[in-house]
């Protein structure tokens, strides 16, 4: 699997978004299903290095619609 970057996922939110809600629950489902050290393991795949990238984008993405609202507050 190719890694996406950060600004790939930020020119693509919607996508990022749909990442991100999968590779939570797949983050669950791995937890539950691997050996410690198999899930540490899958931690370090590019798998795991596309989930955190797409959630770190949505996140980001989300606080920064928060502050452009609040700054719009009156």
């Amino acid at each position: 699997m190719q890694t996406k970057s950060a600004t790939y996922y930020a020119q693509h939110l919607d996508e990022a978004a749909r990442v991100a809600a999968r590779c939570e629950q797949l983050n669950v489902q791995k937890q539950h299903a691997l050996s410690v050290g198999d899930y540490q393991e899958w931690q370090i795949s590019n798998e795991w290095v596309n989930c955190q990238t797409a959630m770190s984008v949505t996140e980001a993405a989300a606080i920064r619609d928060s502050v452009k609202q609040q700054a719009l507050a009156p």
